[in-house]
């Protein structure tokens, strides 16, 4: 709706225009106003106008245009950086997976070391159950093996127990060669069965504490390495969270930017509409205007002509009245009390022309104003500042006017003859006393009387 009325005003004024041109076209020149010079001159102005509104449309045209495109270049750099930050999240969130694997990997590691840790300590403890045991039958044995020889040094040889408590343990007992002998071989082979099954529980329990304490060092070394991929993993969220809110803002710029660019185009789109029917109206415009010339060279050629025609019936009709001349209005009085031309105006108080000739003397009031010259009365009426005034048509394009009558003694349309009474002087309108004010008219122009009227003396 907006657009419909944007220059509303504009044709309006031009279908007006155009409308009295159509108009007028068939009428003759003395049928109608004619065009004047104004006319043109205010089409012409109306003409400048829809150039500077189609200029400056241009102008904005022209300012809309550079901003959509640094707008769309901005918007492709923005697009670029977007595609950039993308690519960079990309990049982190694939570091990021495979740090998380190697975390995942790390952790199944901790786990099975755990698991072997674990397992290592059962086995300890099934291990440390066994030596229990195994420590409680060698001393359960040593006491079977102590009381048997007890009963062999009660009844044999002396210096055999000597030398069996003398021993510093069972080994050296067993070393012995000479006492070897003396046991039974069954004792000799348990007791052996029993230190090497002690042995081999030793030896395995200190396997099993260093094999324990390696996993232990190794699960250590792998919580570090594991907080290490922790903190390698956090570092890169932490860069993937700056990137992500680095997008976000690039995205937004982008969003904004776009509403921006459709909002420009949208000002483009009727900015170019608007510069279409201003251009439509410039078009038109130059089309009245020319028109409007056309016309008034028209009818200026109309009125030349016609004033040529013009000045020769006043030639005429001046020629006419100066076989006999015209008739003094007022006869018995010839005292010019103001002549024609530019005066301070004695009632008003500025400058102004005095468009006649002011005809006074002792004893006027009253007198009889005759007519000039014969013709058609076409004004019998109180008019204006002139008071009760009589006009009378002579034809050719002469009128005379005789204001500020007392009384008015004619009426519009009377033929009249030159010498007839037609009114009584007075003082009516914007008069300082009784006097008649006798104005000459020659084609529709005031002039100066006595340059045509013969003053009496």
């Amino acid at each position: 709706m907006k657009k419909a009325h944007v220059f509303k005003k504009s044709w309006i004024k031009r279908f007006v225009f155009a409308a009295l041109l159509i108009i007028m076209l068939p009428l003759k020149p003395d049928d109608y106003q004619a065009i004047t010079e104004d006319d043109v001159k205010q089409a012409e102005r109306e003409l400048e106008a829809a150039k500077q509104q189609a200029q400056q449309l241009d102008n904005k045209l022209n300012e809309l245009n550079g901003s959509i495109s640094d707008t769309e270049s901005y918007i492709n750099q923005v697009d670029g950086w977007i595609s950039d930050v993308t690519l960079q999240i990309y990049n982190l969130n694939q570091e990021i997976n495979a740090k998380q694997a190697e975390i995942d990997a790390k952790q199944m590691q901790i786990n099975d070391t755990l698991a072997n840790i674990d397992a290592v300590k059962t086995s300890i403890a099934q291990t440390e159950i066994n030596l229990s045991d195994a420590q409680t039958t060698e001393a359960n044995q040593y006491s079977s093996m102590k009381l048997r020889i007890q009963y062999m040094y009660e009844n044999g040889d002396e210096s055999f127990l000597d030398i069996l408590f003398s021993s510093d343990s069972m080994i050296d007992f067993l070393n012995n060669a000479e006492y070897i002998s003396e046991i039974s071989k069954y004792d000799r082979e348990k007791l052996i069965e029993y230190g090497e099954t002690k042995d081999r529980i030793t030896n395995l329990l200190a396997n099993l504490e260093t094999q324990k304490s390696e996993l232990e060092t190794r699960e250590a070394q792998y919580e570090t390495e594991l907080g290490e991929l922790e903190e390698q993993k956090s570092v890169l969220d932490s860069k993937k969270s700056e990137q992500e809110v680095l997008q976000t803002s690039y995205t937004d710029l982008y969003n904004a930017k776009n509403n921006e660019l459709s909002n420009l185009e949208s000002q483009q789109s009727d900015t170019e509409y608007k510069k279409q029917l201003a251009l439509k109206e410039v078009e038109e415009q130059e089309q009245l205007v020319e028109q409007a010339r056309k016309e008034y060279a028209a009818w200026l050629a109309e009125q030349a002509r016609l004033n040529k025609d013009a000045d020769a019936a006043v030639a005429a009709k001046l020629a006419e009245i100066n076989v006999t001349g015209f008739t003094w209005p007022v006869p018995g009085f010839n005292r010019i009390t103001s002549q024609f031309g530019m005066r301070m105006h004695p009632i008003l108080g500025y400058e102004k022309l005095h468009d006649g000739t002011d005809i006074s003397g002792a004893g006027i009031n009253g007198t009889p104003i005759l007519a000039a010259y014969s013709g058609t009365v076409v004004l019998a009426q109180s008019y204006w500042g002139y008071g009760n005034c009589v006009k009378i048509d002579h034809g050719g394009g002469v009128v005379t006017l005789y204001a500020h009558a007392s009384a008015i003694l004619v009426s519009v349309g009377q033929q009249v003859n030159a010498g007839d009474t037609i009114a009584l002087v007075g003082s009516t309108g914007n008069s300082t006393g009784p006097h008649l004010h006798f104005s000459l008219i020659i084609k529709g122009e005031f002039v100066n009387p006595l340059d045509y009227v013969v003053v009496p003396r």
